[in-house]
């Protein structure tokens, strides 16, 4: 257990911050908080798939004296984010969604670490164009261009 002790120093020499004061309030993320109003119109913006740039000039011509900064709507965004996957990760959202949509989908992990390995979905209205359209088939793979350095396959019939 550890235990605090608060002293008081009267000395001069302790009358001192360690840093200069703020040059504006924008300094503070007290000042910076969004109103109710400013939250509902970030979540739409944000569910609309809206960049927090483009959410913060509109929110700066509705009121000029804001003091929001984009570090704040990125913040916001991913709150936003984390409330809709409800704690898991975004595979993890990812998959449910496919599971509780009914997405025809298949997954590959590796057995021995359970890590996702492939995924593999195709939309309802996609599996229509293919059966209408089984002559034509548009195949675009990259190769390890993400964070993961795994490939993507798009397939469109």
């Amino acid at each position: 257990l550890t235990e605090w002790e608060l002293k008081y120093r009267p000395g001069v020499q302790y009358n001192t911050h360690n840093h200069e004061p703020s040059h504006h309030p924008s300094a503070h993320s007290s000042h910076r908080q969004l109103s109710i109003t400013a939250q509902n119109i970030t979540q739409s913006f944000f569910k609309a798939g809206i960049q927090p740039r483009q959410t913060l000039t509109i929110l700066r011509q509705a009121d000029p004296t804001t003091l929001i900064q984009p570090r704040d709507l990125y913040n916001q965004n991913a709150a936003f984010r984390r409330e809709i996957q409800q704690g898991k990760s975004t595979t993890e959202a990812l998959i449910q969604h496919l599971q509780e949509s009914g997405i025809k989908h298949a997954i590959l992990k590796d057995p021995v670490t359970r890590r996702l390995k492939g995924l593999f979905f195709a939309y309802p209205e996609s599996i229509e164009y293919l059966q209408s359209h089984h002559d034509v088939l548009l195949i675009d793979n990259t190769y390890k261009t993400n964070r993961f350095e795994l490939p993507l396959m798009d397939i469109i019939g």
